[in-house]
């Protein structure tokens, strides 16, 4: 298992590079079914230590959909389901 997905494969799933820093900062525009609200903008960054935070907006606030390790284009995708976002 390779320990990070890389820049193409991330961007390959909608999302585009926005920033770096520490981690790389990827932005996604869409409609994202929440529940009970939609956002419209899904900020995710990712680290050399292939750590993943996304966060979805909500009228301006930043709300946590997810923290944690991802170290395969799998897991990616899987979590991109997870979350709904397809």
């Amino acid at each position: 298992m390779r320990d990070l997905i890389t820049r193409v494969e991330i961007e390959a799933r909608g999302f585009s590079h926005t920033a770096k820093a520490i981690d790389d900062w990827y932005q996604r525009e869409g409609e994202f079914d929440m529940g009970s609200w939609t956002s419209y903008k899904m900020t995710m960054h990712y680290g050399s230590d292939s750590r993943m935070s996304i966060f979805v907006d909500d009228r301006g606030d930043e709300v946590d959909v997810f923290k944690g390790v991802v170290q395969s284009v799998e897991q990616f995708d899987s979590l991109l389901e997870m979350i709904c976002i397809e």
